[in-house]
């Protein structure tokens, strides 16, 4: 008898143990009048077949409608080039199409661009102009992953915003034992499970605290959803390494925390609600919320001086003191802080803070904890974007372009010095011609050949290292809107080196300014010197990297020298 109650005791204790460390619903909030008019749920970032995800647009808008989701954006894998899917309702659910953009330094979400005319793709900060110069905006993607080929590295690039949590970089610094715990979880609570590997991401925040000290720079949660894990060697012939499976699912993950646009009044005419979710996404008129810790919890949080409000994502500027107001839901259990250029400055149990600043340059957010979040240290329940007290309405721009400077020329090109160079099936021709009175380099192109096999077509002029110069200078155009790479190749013994920069070029003859020191090794992009007495040639390519193959074209090389900046 006694064996017989040790074999029944046994699994009852395990169920037992099972279901106490089961993490704890959502808190269910009763509805609040209180609650700001125009919010409008939604998440961003999120993957379908069309690239890596496990589904179709439509799953995802029926996942995101038993959610209770107003709107999603969908990011699939692409250079831009893909022309979007228009706005269009689905199940009740205002889906918005967007791309994920990989470039040399991190992803990158291209957000309200129509079809790029060229790839998207090189350097993120061209990448990010290319963004801004289509008419969209840039947020960065999973900036602090652990995996090193999906942080974000060019912070110097003019970006509106970047990711403060990303689900796809939260589950990658958990360890085997702690996802393994999970998945049974996942069997029996499965939002509440997901919100289990969530944390507080302090180098993002600190990072964007200081960022936010000289730039406006706004923030968004990004699901990152894929509803697909393993399968990733689809064209491997043995079948296991094909299987994946579907977690965590579209739907939990979209129950888990969504993006609040604010002050957004929904039409029903998809175009026009697309555009008033991008303004709002865009000008961080926003804020997160951890739906997984108390559902659908709001956030009013708004600064008044001087006859005018403002609120998040906006900036204020008076004479006299400025009034902070915030306020959440009731019984919530949340703790509100308020914090200036990242360091808590009022913080309350209560509900409502109401906090008089002075009108001194600083920027103000705030983050609501719950007791029991998940995560070391635990993952704020509601996150705002700032407000910018003491700046004018043109503060915070996108960091400026290198003015161009004067300088001295050390080597001026002769269009008879260029020559031809390409890859074994593109072709290309280099010649003298003159237009309007003025004597140019005419390259034309032609790429052909497997992507694989990088082709590429360049004009090339013969150098005896630098004499001194620290700048490229040329004046060109193209028949096409195009970015094409400027390089120096240098010839350290055997050892051939190659760094370049990327330029962009359109119809219109253009100034373009190249310091040496802005040019990257190719290749290498560690701390490395480029030593100018061992350069031997400039060049002007077209290649793969925003080029397909297939593609003719001409571009016109109207004046190049070496400059000695001053």
């Amino acid at each position: 008898m006694t064996r017989r109650l040790i074999w029944l005791a046994v699994p009852l204790l395990a169920v037992a143990g099972f279901w106490a460390t089961l993490p704890p619903r959502a808190l269910s909030l009763p509805d609040d009048s209180q609650a700001p008019p125009g919010d409008v749920r939604g998440v961003v970032h999120i993957h379908t077949v069309r690239s890596d995800g496990g589904g179709t647009v439509d799953e995802v808008a029926a996942a995101a409608s038993r959610a209770g989701l107003r709107f999603v954006v969908v990011t699939d894998h692409g250079d831009g080039t893909r022309v979007p899917d228009p706005p269009v309702y689905r199940h009740g659910v205002l889906v918005v199409d967007g791309v994920e953009v990989t470039t040399f330094d991190g992803h990158v979400l291209a957000l309200g661009i129509g079809q790029a005319p060229y790839r998207l793709g090189g350097r993120g900060v061209d990448v990010v102009d290319d963004i801004n110069r289509l008419g969209g905006f840039a947020i960065a993607a999973h900036v602090d992953s652990p995996k090193r080929s999906l942080t974000w590295r060019a912070w110097d690039a003019a970006l509106t915003g970047f990711e403060w949590l990303n689900a796809d970089s939260e589950w990658r610094d958990e360890t085997t034992l702690s996802l393994t715990t999970l998945l049974p979880q996942y069997l029996v609570r499965p939002v509440e499970a997901v919100s289990r590997i969530l944390d507080r991401p302090v180098v993002s925040l600190d990072r964007w605290d200081q960022q936010s000290a000289s730039r406006r720079l706004v923030t968004i949660a990004a699901a990152d959803a894929h509803a697909r894990i393993g399968g990733s060697q689809e064209d491997d012939p043995r079948w296991w390494r094909r299987l994946s499976l579907a977690i965590p699912g579209y739907e939990p993950l979209l129950r888990s925390f969504s993006v609040v646009a604010t002050g957004v009044r929904l039409t029903g005419d998809p175009r026009v609600d697309a555009d008033a979710v991008l303004a709002a996404l865009r000008h961080g008129h926003s804020y997160t919320g951890i739906d997984a810790l108390a559902g659908t919890g709001w956030m009013r949080f708004e600064a008044a001086g001087d006859g005018r409000r403002v609120g998040q994502g906006d900036t204020i500027q008076t004479v006299g003191d400025v009034v902070i107001d915030v306020r959440v839901p009731d019984h919530a259990g949340g703790v509100v802080q308020l914090l200036r250029d990242g360091h808590v400055v009022r913080e309350g149990a209560e509900p409502q803070l109401h906090v008089t600043v002075p009108p001194t340059a600083a920027t103000y957010r705030v983050e609501v904890t719950r007791p029991g979040a998940p995560g070391m240290p635990p993952v704020p329940w509601l996150l705002s974007n700032p407000i910018w007290v003491g700046r004018d309405e043109k503060w915070g721009g996108q960091p400026a372009l290198e003015a161009a400077r004067s300088g001295r020329v050390v080597v001026a090109a002769k269009g008879a010095d260029w020559t031809a160079e390409h890859s074994e099936r593109s072709a290309v021709a280099v010649d003298v011609v003159r237009q309007n009175g003025v004597e140019a380099v005419l390259l034309r192109y032609a790429l052909a050949g497997p992507e694989s096999t990088g082709p590429f077509a360049a004009a090339a002029l013969p150098l005896r290292g630098m004499g001194g110069a620290d700048a490229i200078s040329l004046r060109c155009r193209a028949d096409r809107p195009m970015r094409v790479s400027v390089e120096l190749r240098l010839m350290n013994g055997e050892t051939e080196e190659r760094w370049r920069r990327s330029i962009y070029l359109d119809a219109t003859s253009t100034e373009i300014q190249v310091p040496t020191q802005s040019l990257i090794r190719v290749g290498d992009d560690g701390p490395v010197e480029l030593d100018s007495a061992h350069v031997r040639s400039l060049l002007v390519v077209v290649d793969g990297v925003n080029t397909p193959s297939g593609r003719n074209g001409q571009i016109w090389i109207e004046a190049a020298s070496l400059v000695r900046l001053d």
